[in-house]
């Protein structure tokens, strides 16, 4: 939630943070460290805090530094004479290799002087060829005063309409250059306002004593309440741009684009004075004034930055930065103190493998480093990181502390002067400022969205609690998706606060009555159009006309142009130009009418008029433009006649009944929507001023009134719009047409002022749109305005037809050349949602995503298996739910897709990418996390899909439930849900029971439709000696000679079908109303749509109701299904809202343990019984899903003998199903099994060492690794076994597993070393399995040091982690080594296939996975203590 309020400091901040205010230079670079010029005073060091000129981070302009800096240098923390603990420097010798000394890092101390100069950390052709563009651009000459008079007059004009001028400027300059685009897509929709900013304050330099005011004119910002990250000045805006990648050329097309906007997009341009000066070219004043102070500036910036990649420093830095990579203590030492000195930060890291993080630290600055070789080169690389760091949500507030730690850490790595140092944080500044956009971006939109929503829950009365809530949905589908979806209340409200704060309607007195239609899901033109015509019904309906707003697809983040119209307003006349130079029609039309002429085919009436309705044009992204006429009804126009002269008619004046706009952008809470067709209700003025203005009827009308026209002095002027707007009133209210005339408008607006004051809400004004339209003789002339910035707001935008050109070449689409757009045009937007699964909770979500989506998106569900060409290219998106099995594996059912999709994802219907999402399943206990579902989003991306949402990687150890969540609302931003059409009836499954004869044989069992066979169990053994009902762990043996093809390998995994109880299925069923002799007919799934009915996908075809509940379908309650299984209740009338809210509200697990079986919830709420239909229950009930469990046998001692170990789950009395049915099996039972490969296995080579450490049942393949090392011992006294360590924890002696098979190993020297703790033996200390490790430090280490050394870890995922903490330090005390380097040498072990693991992370029951998110959360906190007390005891 905090990065939901205002912007926090930034990389360009370090000074601030720091307390040291930041300063510009005059050749405009940001100067981070700077004395006050001429007072001598110390500096404070923005990144350690100290003053002086001894600290090596604050620069002296390029000085030398002082010969006694080093001794003085105690002021700045930063700097010591303890450099990484105490070392010994290195010899002194010329050009000497820091390879020499690999062997002990830790012994290293560099100075720059000694580092090799290798040719890749020169000057890169990119910065050279920048050097040579700067010096081949040209001079322009100098403003005169005249010139800047002429400059300021134009620029002050157009700031009535900067938001459409700027977007203008901006669409124009990625015609003219596309790569901009590339360059800056993460600041696309920030860009016009820092390219505003920029030209603004150049503007106002040029002569500072005219920007002195009297009154507010115009806003200083854009807007005034927007912050940035990287300064306001012209000169830093220019320097964070030259950052992201602009160069000479850029900014020259930049002034053409400039130039162009200002000619096209200016309606307050004076010809005479600004058009002459535009017609001038580069001649003119304001195209000089874009060169010099724009253009020549921004090269400015950029050669300094050139300079400063050419002096000696960056040299420095560059070698150092080579020179970090076999030093692996610094990345430890650097989070050590950033951890220690912010421990706010931790939270980011909650669970991070620290270690592991720490060692990229040398990656991350060599990265740094190179940007002193020119940004360019490594801009991909920077654009990956900022990638990477938005979606870890990392705030720009930490690149500040972040750049603090990382120079007091580099100083103690090296000898550095002040200019090496100052280089280092420059650098650090640059990368870090790209590294940053992103976030930085995402913030700023979610601060604009914290202001609405507090605004919103202010007025509405909202709680904390729930505006908390909404604050944090909102914050992850930012961080998903890049925005987020208002509701369509949120929608509503924003608009009409969008209303009440502009500045320039007089009639907001309406404001909270406007009617907003939410039509988000129209994605075609054609569905645009039809909701538009139904806008206008809406609005003019009875007369009465009403305030209406059609908001359609709002613009997705860094999305050019987004959906618009190009008409200005659903009502404009055309404008016929004659031969003679003359005008018939609309003369502000002209060009518009002759575009839709040429390029669209447009056929005006046979007989043209002065009011022939244009017709709409509408364009969505990636389409060709669409044209389509209204029926001219629907304008309601009103033929104008006078009261008191007769002749008024005879001019065949006639206007529209409602102004629609749809030219406006809204901004609600940082999201804009720029379709979003308004009307109000028109004031006289509007209609009498298009009349007399642009269509000059002045002559006329004062002939027909009489007045006399001989002079100006006469008034007639005056007197002839008075007559207009009495017959335009007149008219109106002839018709019964709601009008307003400008004196009761003007009343009625200070009547909404003083309602907004009571409220205790100023009213922003702008006064030549309130007071200096009513007129002299209204209210509003003489009462002062503030004209202020307010949010929601509504924005101009520019027109892109004319942006684009009017000659611009569009191809012909379909609808283009006819007048009305395609009925046949309807929204082709399907979606293909895809699964694999192995415990069925990803199939699950798959149908959840289909059920959520709707009949709107005709949503297919398939596992990935299925998926082919034929069926992928018919949708338009894919949704993907992907569980990664074990350590990296792909389910069975996802076996084959990366197989099969080598094919390009566009949709066959519209040549469109198929855009796409993924939601990859995994547990974090694992090192390859998600690897599958990782593979499978990145296929889907090569070829050729569009992501449109974060890849969201779901961890087991936290619950899927609240990631789904997440991918849920990324789904509802891309895909607005769609409102089902009134009287459609939606497919829906029929299911009904009929007798029938079922086929006989193996073949048709039903475990065989899952991919198990049957055994039979020969032997179930009881492991502890005193068992209990709640403890219990047995052996169980079952022969596999009768499965055809079946074999299996050691330390694989046995795959087995549970089967629910008779009695549970018995229970169930009576309580749905199913009668006994019904349990075994047949079960007949039917999907119906309309008339179509088809069998449907409920994996329990072919079989009777009783053994699709014994096998297929999972009758537990578990916390993952128990939302579903509640709300069905509730849906039945089994329970109240309350009941169910509270019930929801309470510890899932609580619950879960509370029912444990589907039957017992039911029993729970009586009212259910007989109203639960079996097609409402089966689809609220999961799938059945095998269990895995560790094979503990040898394949080579007893190849047709398979065995597991099994421990019973037992939580507050409940059993487990997997395990209680496996305990029930004795000799003969059949049971459903398939075997599945596994790494985890013996090694190839019988002399390599072996380590291997189990607890609990974490032992039992272990058990199969000791029965095949005794059978080779005793098979051949030739064979040499590598020494094998044995380590098993257990609670109490007699529960230990198979010790009687290890003893004897360790006697006939099949095992090396066994060794068992006891955590809860009476009467002994208590030891873990890791205390056993630490006290055998040396021997383990002795083996792992061994180049063939096999190590394996098979248990919860609870103890994992401490597991690796003690292999950690086995290997530091063995090897008296670092942390750094003991890690190091487990990568190595994990990177060569040497490090094996076997790990389960949740319990499905119980609280488990409580204590398992715990220990998540707390594993940065625990790698920090080690790594400080390893620090403490070097120090020591």
């Amino acid at each position: 939630s905090a990065r939901m309020g205002a912007c926090q400091s930034s990389p360009y901040a370090m000074a601030k943070q720091a307390e040291c205010h930041q300063q510009v230079s005059h050749d405009g670079l940001p100067t981070l460290l700077r004395r006050e010029a001429g007072c001598g005073a110390a500096t404070k060091c923005p990144v350690s805090g100290s003053t002086g000129s001894s600290c090596p981070f604050v620069s002296n302009g390029g000085a030398p530094a002082e010969a006694s800096r080093r001794a003085s240098a105690a002021n700045c923390p930063a700097v010591g004479s303890s450099r990484m603990g105490s070392r010994t420097p290195l010899p002194s010798r010329p050009n000497c290799s820091v390879q020499a000394y690999m062997g002990q890092p830790d012994e290293v101390q560099i100075s720059h002087s000694e580092l090799p100069l290798p040719q890749d950390i020169l000057p890169s052709q990119a910065t050279l060829d920048d050097i040579a563009d700067m010096r081949a651009w040209p001079s322009a000459a100098v403003l005169t005063a005249e010139d800047i008079v002429v400059v300021k007059g134009a620029w002050n004009r157009t700031l009535a309409w900067k938001d459409a001028m700027m977007e203008a400027v901006v669409y124009r300059w990625i015609i003219l250059v596309p790569e901009v685009y590339e360059l800056l897509s993460v600041k696309f929709d920030e860009l016009p306002h820092d390219l505003y900013t920029m030209i603004d304050k150049s503007v106002r330099a040029l002569d500072p004593r005219t920007e002195v005011h009297h009154r507010e004119s115009y806003i200083a910002g854009f807007p005034a309440c927007v912050t940035r990250d990287f300064g306001d000045t012209p000169s830093e805006i220019m320097f964070h741009y030259t950052l992201l990648g602009l160069r000479p050329r850029h900014w020259a097309l930049l002034k053409e684009s400039f130039l162009f906007a200002m000619k096209t997009h200016n309606p307050y341009m004076y010809k005479e004075h600004d058009g002459a000066d535009l017609d001038r070219g580069d001649e003119g004043a304001v195209a000089r004034f874009f060169h010099i102070h724009v253009v020549g500036k921004a090269n400015q910036v950029l050669q300094k930055h050139l300079d400063r990649l050419q002096s000696p420093a960056a040299l420095v830095v560059r070698q150092q930065a080579i020179a970090l990579k076999p030093l692996q203590d610094v990345g430890q030492t650097f989070y050590r103190k950033l951890l220690t000195k912010y421990p706010d930060l931790i939270d980011y890291f909650a669970d991070t493998d620290m270690d592991h993080h720490s060692q990229h630290l040398h990656a991350t600055l060599t990265v740094v480093g190179s940007a002193g070789v020119g940004l360019r080169d490594i801009l991909p690389t920077l654009t990956k990181l900022a990638h990477a760091h938005s979606q870890a949500m990392i705030p720009t507030s930490s690149y500040a502390q972040v750049g603090e730690v990382l120079c007091e850490t580099l100083s103690q790595a090296f000898e550095m002067s002040d200019e090496v140092a100052d280089f280092w944080v420059y650098v650090y500044m640059c990368c870090a400022t790209v590294i940053s956009a992103p976030m930085a971006v995402e913030e700023r939109l979610l601060s604009e969205a914290r202001e609405f929503f507090e605004q919103l829950a202010k007025e509405e009365d909202w709680g904390n609690a729930r505006l908390e809530a909404r604050l944090k949905q909102v914050e992850v589908e930012v961080g998903l998706c890049g925005t987020y979806r208002h509701t369509s209340a949120e929608l509503q409200a924003g608009a009409r606060l969008a209303w009440r704060n502009a500045p320039k309607c007089i009639g907001r007195i309406a404001w909270d009555t406007l009617l907003v239609r939410d039509r988000r899901h129209s994605n075609t033109a054609h569905d645009i159009f039809e909701e538009c015509k139904e806008h206008l019904s809406i609005a003019t309906g009875g007369g009465a006309v009403r305030s209406v707003m059609t908001v359609f697809a709002p613009r997705k983040p860094n999305q050019q142009w987004g959906t618009r119209f190009w008409n200005s307003q659903f009502c404009r006349y055309a404008g016929y130009r004659q031969q003679d130079g003359s005008v018939l029609g609309d003369p502000a039309n002209v060009e518009f009418t002759e575009m839709v002429m040429n390029r669209f085919g447009w056929m005006p009436p046979k007989k043209r008029t002065r009011f022939d309705p244009l017709p709409q044009i509408v364009q969505l992204p990636g389409e060709e433009p669409v044209m389509c006429e209204f029926p001219r009804d629907l304008f309601c126009e009103i033929p104008l006649s006078h009261p008191k002269y007769s002749k008024f008619s005879s001019l065949g004046l006639k206007w529209t009944s409602i102004p629609a706009i749809n030219n406006f952008n809204m901004r609600i809470g940082g999201v804009d929507y720029p379709c979003c067709p308004f009307n109000g209700w028109f004031v006289d003025l509007e209609i009498s001023r298009n009349l007399v203005e642009r269509y000059g009827i002045g002559p006329e009308v004062a002939k027909i009134c009489g007045f006399d026209t001989s002079n100006d002095s006469t008034g007639w002027r005056s007197m002839v719009l008075q007559a207009v707007s009495c017959a335009v009133t007149h008219s109106f209210q002839k018709k019964k047409f709601s009008i307003v005339d400008h004196y009761t408008v003007s009343t009625q607006f200070l009547t909404h002022v003083d309602r907004e004051k009571q409220c205790g809400r100023e009213v922003p004004a702008q006064w030549s749109w309130i007071g200096g339209f009513a007129g002299v003789h209204c209210p509003v002339w003489h009462y002062e305005m503030r004209d202020f910035y307010l949010r929601p707001q509504y924005h101009y935008m520019s027109s892109r037809w004319v942006v684009e050109g009017v000659n611009a070449g569009f191809a012909a689409s379909p609808g283009t050349n006819s007048r009305i757009a395609p009925e046949g045009c309807v929204d082709n937007r399907r979606v293909l949602i895809l699964f694999s699964s192995t415990t069925g909770t990803s199939k699950r979500f798959a149908n959840m995503l289909a059920k959520e989506l709707g009949y709107g998106y005709r949503p297919k569900v398939m596992n990935l298996n299925s998926f082919s060409a034929g069926v992928a290219l018919a949708f338009s998106h894919i949704l993907c739910c992907v569980a990664t099995f074990n350590d990296g594996a792909s389910p069975m059912d996802g076996s084959q897709f990366l197989e099969v999709l080598p094919f390009g994802l566009l949709d066959q219907r519209t040549g469109k990418p198929i855009r796409f999402a993924v939601m990859c399943l995994g547990s974090s206990v694992y090192p390859k996390f998600c690897a599958f579902g990782k593979r499978v989003d990145k296929a889907l991306q090569v070829a050729g899909g569009v992501r449109f949402a974060k890849t969201i990687l779901s961890d087991e150890t936290r619950g899927h439930a609240a990631s789904f969540q997440k991918f849920l609302s990324a789904v509802r931003v891309e895909l607005e849900p769609k409102p089902v059409p009134l009287g459609t009836v939606q497919p829906y499954l029929e299911v009904s029971l009929v007798p029938w004869s079922p086929p006989h044989g193996d073949d048709f069992l039903p475990a065989v439709k899952q991919g198990h066979v049957q055994a039979r169990v020969i032997c179930s053994q009881e492991l502890f000696t005193k068992p209990t009902a709640e403890r219990s762990t047995r052996r169980i043996s079952i022969d596999i000679s009768g499965c055809r093809g079946m074999s299996y390998t050691t330390g694989g995994h046995l795959s087995v079908l549970p089967v629910n109880p008779h009695e549970e299925i018995l229970s169930l069923c009576d309580e749905i109303g199913i009668p006994a002799d019904q349990l075994h007919w047949q079960v007949k799934a039917i999907m119906v749509d309309g008339d179509d009915r088809s069998a449907a996908d409920i994996s329990c075809r072919d079989t009777s109701l009783y053994d699709a509940l014994k096998w297929h379908f999972d009758i537990t309650v578990r916390a993952s299904n128990l939302a579903d299984i509640l709300m069905m209740v509730r849906n039945a009338g089994g329970m109240t809202a309350e009941e169910h809210d509270e019930l929801m509200l309470d510890d899932p697990e609580d619950v879960v343990a509370r029912f444990w079986w589907v039957s017992r919830v039911l029993r729970a709420f009586p009212c259910t019984r007989g109203k639960i239909t079996l097609a409402t229950l089966l689809t609220t009930l999961g799938a059945q899903f095998p269990r895995m469990y560790s094979i503990a046998s040898s394949s080579l001692v007893s190849p047709s003998i398979v065995e597991v170990c099994v421990g019973l789950v037992s939580i507050q009395g409940n059993r487990g199903l997997a395990s209680a049915y496996l305990h029930s099996l004795s000799a003969g039972n059949p049971v459903w099994i398939s075997c599945q490969s596994s790494s985890f296995s013996p090694p190839r080579s019988l002399g390599a060492p072996v380590v291997m450490v189990g607890a609990g049942t974490g032992v039992a393949p272990f058990v199969g690794f000791a029965q095949e090392r005794k059978h080779l011992v005793a098979g051949s006294a030739s064979v040499v076994l590598g020494p094998a360590q044995l380590f098993t924890g257990c609670r109490l002696q007699g529960e230990q597993i198979c010790a009687a098979l290890f003893e004897e190993a360790l006697q006939v020297g099949a095992l090396g070393r066994y060794s068992t703790s006891f955590s809860r033996e009476p009467n002994t200390e208590r030891k873990h399995v890791t205390d056993a490790l630490r006290d055998a430090a040396e021997e383990v280490w002795e083996a792992l040091r061994h180049p063939s050394c096999q190590y394996y870890f098979c248990g919860d995922g609870r103890i994992a982690d401490s597991v690796w903490d003690a292999l950690v330090e086995c290997i530091m005390r063995g090897a008296g080594t670092s942390r750094a380097k003991a890690v190091a040498e487990l990568d190595r072990m994990r990177a060569e296939g040497r490090y094996h693991l076997d790990v389960w992370g949740e319990i499905a029951h119980g609280n488990g996975m409580r204590r398992l998110q715990r220990r998540q959360s707390t594993m940065a906190k625990r790698w920090l203590k080690a790594v400080q007390d390893q620090h403490s005891d070097d120090q020591h």
